[in-house]
C-alpha cells in the first residue's frame, strides 16, 4: 500500500467518524502535504515494530522500540492506541499505522 493509499483511507476514515480536527486538516490540499510527510515518517518508524494478534480481532498489541518490556495497545475499530503520541496528538501513530499496514497485508 503506498503512502497515498494510507492517506486516501486515513481521509475516509475520518469522514466516516465525523472527527472534524482530522477532517479539516485532510481536506485542505496544503495541509495533506504534511500530513502525508507525516505519515510517511511514522511509516518508517514503524518498520521494526512487532505487532501481535489478541482474541479480539480489533485490538493488537504493539512492542515500544524504545522501552523493552513496555507495549501499547491498538484498537483498530476506535482507530486508537494507548502510546503517548496518539494520546496527546489524537492523530495516526506509528503503532496504529503499523497494525493498519499488517492487516491489510493479510
Amino acid at each position: 500500500m503506498t503512502l497515498v493509499q494510507i492517506a486516501q483511507q486515513m481521509k475516509m476514515e475520518a469522514h466516516d467518524k465525523g472527527n472534524a480536527e482530522e477532517k479539516g486538516n485532510l481536506d485542505r490540499d496544503d495541509t495533506s502535504k504534511v500530513m502525508i510527510g507525516g505519515i510517511a515518517k511514522r511509516e518508517e518508524r514503524a518498520n521494526g515494530i512487532e505487532v501481535v494478534k489478541t482474541s479480539n480481532p480489533n485490538v493488537w498489541i504493539a512492542k515500544s522500540q524504545s522501552r523493552p518490556g513496555v507495549e501499547h495497545e491498538v484498537n483498530l475499530e476506535l482507530g486508537t492506541c494507548s502510546c503517548e503520541d496518539f494520546t496527546k496528538r489524537q492523530k495516526p501513530c506509528k503503532h496504529l499505522i503499523k497494525v493498519r499496514i499488517v492487516v491489510k497485508a493479510g
